[in-house]
């Protein structure tokens, strides 16, 4: 008589007991083999029905409809056990997407904040508006050009004088020619018609100021004098 294995639907071709150790020697259809307890055969093993005699029931009395319920029931099971495990490691994942989401627009907006332009010291409106002083109280020119942070000084429409500036610092840039004797020597030469540069960086002091009127006073001297002889 053949048998199924009610777990995964293997026939039997071949069923030898073994009186000596109470246990059976299975060989199936497909080739393979194993040995069960006499349990364990009780347990998971239904005689099948033979072509000239149909048979509804197992011997232990449990239906072929029973067992194949009982078959899909299982897998069943197994299938929800997946499914919560996988819906478990998808929130973790899912978890993990959010924090490294959060920690990337915090380095953003963190970036974003300290690329935020900075207001203008107050010390370099002051110090413009002592400088634009100097050159306006003669009646010269402080000309603005487009969309540059910088300005330049006229005397009877040329130029004498250079200043530019930015969030933090000023910069005043004079022809080296025009500078007095006796004026301490300027921060950095630039190939330039203005090539003698001085920086300043912080509040002007007294002697920054007496500074900055010796040269504007010295460049504003040379060009009137090359303006007359010009006119000449």
């Amino acid at each position: 008589m053949k048998y199924i294995n009610k777990r995964n639907g293997k026939i039997t071709a071949n069923v030898t007991f073994d009186e000596k150790f109470k246990t059976y020697a299975l060989e199936f259809e497909d080739g393979s083999n194993t040995v069960v307890t006499v349990s364990t055969f009780k347990r998971w093993y239904a005689p099948v029905a033979d072509s000239t005699e149909e048979q509804d029931v197992c011997a232990d009395g449990t239906s072929y409809a029973e067992v194949g319920k009982e078959i899909a029931e299982q897998a069943k099971h197994k299938a929800e056990e997946i499914q919560v495990v996988t819906e478990e490691i998808k929130k973790k994942d899912a978890k993990d997407v959010a924090k490294v989401t959060d920690k990337a627009l915090a380095k953003v907006k963190k970036v974003k904040k300290e690329r935020k332009v900075k207001e203008m010291q107050e010390w370099v409106k002051q110090a413009e508006s002592f400088i634009f002083g100097l050159v306006t109280a003669q009646g010269d020119e402080v000309f603005v050009p487009n969309n540059i942070n910088m300005r330049s000084f006229k005397v009877g429409g040329h130029m004498y004088a250079k200043y530019d500036f930015s969030k933090s610092s000023i910069r005043l840039a004079v022809k080296s020619t025009s500078i007095q004797e006796g004026v301490r020597a300027c921060d950095r030469t630039l190939n330039h018609m203005f090539d003698a540069v001085y920086t300043f960086n912080k509040e002007l002091s007294t002697s920054d100021k007496e500074l900055i009127t010796k040269l504007l006073a010295g460049a504003r001297a040379q060009r009137v004098t090359k303006n007359t002889k010009e006119e000449k």
